[in-house]
């Protein structure tokens, strides 16, 4: 090109006269179409690329100093043929880097999906197509791209991307881009000791490198103790080491990216020696998982499962006290039948009365005012007993009306919902609190209408049979006969504690069933804590750049056996094996509980320490001795079985990798 009125270089004449013969082969009526000679040449000149690549390889000054690229419209267009196919993906493969000024984001991401589905190179930058200026709303202008790299702007960082694609990041907005209050900008250091200087901190990754005892340690742990920390900093080992670094600490001002000197701005970091405790230490090292997965989106899996949990402990501590409670009631009839008598012996003493009652019976009765006396009779015991049942179900029920259906003490499970959803929820829950409340006290009002209905026709009935003539006469001519009457007294008492017998055995065998329900009950609820644990596993799962985090549960035998060693009075034989239990399945451990508990419940095991049946019934089967461990395995190495060194990598991995605080780490 000419510049300063200068004849135009060598390079360019050639140009030109490319052009010019270009331009004489065109009728003279379309040349209007056609821009300079120079245009013209430089539109129609074609390269060997083949040659072009060996004389940049050939030229020592531009060997290793420059990068190919292939526009991607340009590579679309040409065809896709059988015999273009490999001259095609040989260019697109032999570039560095592909170019394309897309339309938006999504376009750029469908436009790389589709070189890699070609099997070519996918190594795609958004860039401006400068045809426009930057002011103009065309995507082809100066400026609209969406292509963040994360190097330095140099040749030498552009060139790094070759090697490390992941350093491309194609989206609208800055790719971690933290909050001003969020980076450390500098730290100021005014300490004679040390130096007066400020130091600048790089905003995502920051490495100080020195030799050993030259105050790296002493610098992280000094801007440590100046801010806030998850962990508490600990020179127990090192006090005067301490002191000096408070010395430190408090000679530094932390500056941050907004500007602001904060010191209670909170900051991750990991202390000298916390990866190797970590690595030995298995409690501490789950919970800094479960920590990790709680931030990283599994936090409400967790929180369903310790919900679940947490219920199960509650309904299985209430069943166990109905399970005790229901054993007391069942003894406590079991002794007034024992007051009572047997049932045989009173229906045998029945008879026998009756059988002598008909010896001694010399009434001037006929059999057919014999017979209807003993049915009104009949009628009237019926009804009597009839009786005295609703008599016992009215004051059951009238005790039922002061219990509540309604949970007093819900109000915990809505404290971390937010204000206004949960006055909303306050609102429903008291509507149907005094809705279910109505509904009950009714029903039971009903119920208690009800009997009393039934109480008064039971009367009725013993009214009307006590009113009837013939019965009245043969009732008289009984109580006229003084040894008959006392026979029938004694009747009338043995079969008045007949009815008493058998209305105990019904309860007792009603209370039997229900208690029995109860404990399969509390078993059953007690397996579901395997169940729970077992269904969550898979939901704990997950990896991230070749580190991957494996749930499974581990049964906490040592916990189970402090609680038997606690209880049982390990002189026997009996007791000392159910204290050696060992842990080989759940199965094989509920079969073992179902033993213990019913050996519990039999009064069969002897206990010590001021427990009862029911205080380590509920230790043991209240209480979940499952907990959730992890395995990490980093390149199919499994963490056990790593050296010391690989082991505080992985967790410096896990913490890193894992991790989405975006407050500033050091370590």
């Amino acid at each position: 090109m000419r510049q300063g009125g200068k004849e135009p270089l060598g390079q360019e004449r050639l140009l030109e006269a490319l052009g010019a013969s270009i331009k004489a082969t065109v009728p003279p009526d379309q040349l209007a179409r056609y821009g300079s000679d120079l245009m013209e040449g430089f539109r129609n000149l074609n390269l060997d690329e083949g040659e072009l690549i060996d004389r940049l390889e050939s030229n020592s000054f531009l060997k290793g100093r420059y990068l190919l690229a292939v526009g991607k419209t340009e590579w679309d267009s040409l065809r896709w043929s059988d015999s273009s196919i490999s001259s095609k993906k040989d260019i697109i493969n032999k570039a560095d880097i592909v170019f394309v000024s897309a339309e938006s984001v999504d376009k750029f991401h469908a436009a790389k999906q589709k070189l890699s589905s070609q099997s070519v190179n996918d190594l795609l930058l958004d860039c401006s197509d400068a045809h426009h200026y930057s002011d103009s709303g065309n995507k082809d202008r100066i400026g609209n791209s969406n292509t963040w790299i994360k190097s330095d702007p140099t040749f030498e960082g552009l060139k790094q991307i070759v090697y490390e694609p992941s350093r491309v990041s194609v989206q609208e907005n800055q790719p971690d881009d933290k909050a001003g209050y969020q980076v450390i900008d500098r730290i100021k250091i005014q300490n004679p000791l040390i130096l007066n200087e400020t130091i600048q901190l790089n905003g995502n990754m920051n490495s100080i490198i020195g030799g050993r005892s030259t105050g790296k340690s002493v610098l992280l742990t000094a801007i440590a103790q100046k801010l806030k920390t998850e962990e508490p900093i600990s020179f127990v080992n090192k006090p005067e080491y301490g002191t000096f670094v408070q010395n430190v600490s408090s000679s530094i001002s932390v500056i941050w990216k907004d500007g602001e000197v904060n010191d209670n701005r909170e900051i991750e970091f990991f202390q000298q020696g916390y990866m190797f405790q970590l690595a030995t230490n298995n409690a501490k090292l789950s919970k800094l998982i479960q920590d990790i997965l709680s931030i990283n989106g599994k936090g409400s899996v967790l929180e369903s499962h310790s919900t679940r949990r947490s219920e199960l402990k509650k309904l299985i501590s209430s069943e166990i006290n109905d399970l005790f409670q229901g054993a007391e009631e069942i003894r406590r009839r079991q002794g007034i039948l024992l007051d009572k008598g047997d049932k045989k012996g009173v229906e045998d003493e029945i008879l026998r009365l009756q059988n002598k009652l008909v010896e001694l019976d010399t009434l001037s009765l006929s059999e057919e005012e014999r017979a209807i006396y003993d049915k009104q009779k009949l009628l009237i015991e019926e009804s009597l007993n009839i009786r005295d049942r609703l008599f016992k179900d009215q004051q059951q029920i009238e005790r039922l009306k002061s219990i509540s259906l309604v949970r007093k003490d819900i109000a915990i499970e809505f404290a971390t919902i937010s204000d206004s959803q949960r006055n909303k929820i306050n609102e429903l829950y008291d509507v149907l609190s005094q809705e279910i409340e109505t509904k009950w006290i009714g029903g039971l009002d009903s119920q208690l209408d009800e009997i009393t209905r039934s109480i008064e026709e039971s009367n009725r009935l013993m009214e009307q049979a006590k009113s009837d003539e013939t019965y009245k006469k043969a009732s008289q001519a009984y109580q006229n006969s003084a040894q008959l009457k006392e026979i029938q007294d004694l009747i009338k008492e043995q079969k008045i504690k007949l009815s008493e017998i058998n209305s105990t055995l019904s309860e007792i065998g009603e209370l039997q069933k229900k208690w029995n329900q109860i404990k399969e009950s509390i078993i059953s609820n007690h397996n579901a804590y395997f169940t729970e644990i077992d269904e969550l596993l898979p939901q704990l799962n997950t990896s991230q750049d070749g580190l991957d985090i494996n749930a499974v549960s581990n049964f906490s035998e040592k916990r189970y056996r402090e609680i038997l060693e606690g209880a049982l009075n390990l002189q026997s034989s009996s007791s000392r094996s159910i204290a050696e239990f060992t842990y080989q399945d759940n199965d094989q451990y509920m079969q073992h509980l179902v033993s213990l508990l019913n050996s519990l419940l039999s009064g069969a095991v002897t206990l010590k320490g001021g427990y009862t049946a029911q205080s380590l019934v509920s230790s043991l089967l209240s209480e979940c001795f499952y907990d959730v461990a992890y395995d990490l395995v980093y390149e199919d190495d499994n963490f056990k079985h790593m050296s010391d060194g690989k082991k505080a990598f992985v967790i410096l991995k896990l913490l890193l990798d894992f991790s989405d605080k975006k407050m500033p780490d050091s370590h």
